[in-house]
């Protein structure tokens, strides 16, 4: 069997200033069968999501999920805001695959008014654990029902939620 027969294809989006996904728009590399989901890249030096836009690596075969990773061109990026119920980033598993991984460096992260990086794992295996979320910034602000969670709703253990910062306020 070819272990990347229906994978997902990898996303780069390289902006020089800035990238905002907006108004239900989606990003997504995801898999339905035994390959690997794809993996995105956005590296900009200001990056927004907003009015219910995601970024989705995700398998719901057996494949692994995809890893998502937000940076500066630089990195790390100067700004990453996720702002409103639905905005976020998503990476889960519900077959036998891995969780994918989320990491974010930027020197400021805002997450608002139910902005999600979410991580989660529905898998069938042991092997489904959810994937890990790391956040690196100077200054993580997360206000109004913003949320950072790995869970699993499977057999499989959740991720970490690993945030590396030098000031966090939860508003």
């Amino acid at each position: 069997t070819d272990p990347d027969a229906g994978g997902g294809g990898n996303i780069s989006h390289i902006a020089g200033q800035s990238v905002t996904i907006s108004e239900g728009a989606s990003v997504a590399a995801s898999t339905t069968g035994p390959g690997k989901a794809g993996n995105i890249l956005v590296k900009a030096n200001d990056i927004s999501l907003n009015g219910g836009a995601t970024i989705t690596a995700a398998s719901s075969g057996a494949g692994n999920a995809g890893t998502v990773t937000v940076q500066g061109l630089n990195s790390p990026a100067n700004s990453f805001v996720v702002d409103g119920a639905g905005s976020g980033i998503l990476t889960d598993t519900q077959g036998n695959g891995v969780g994918g991984n989320i990491s974010v460096n930027s020197n400021s992260v805002t997450m608002q008014n139910g902005g999600t990086l979410s991580g989660g794992t529905a898998g069938t295996a042991p092997s489904a654990t959810g994937g890990t979320i790391t956040v690196n910034a100077e200054h993580v602000t997360l206000n109004s029902q913003a949320v950072i969670t790995t869970d699993t709703n499977g057999i499989a253990s959740a991720g970490v939620v690993d945030i590396n910062t030098g000031s966090l306020a939860i508003n």
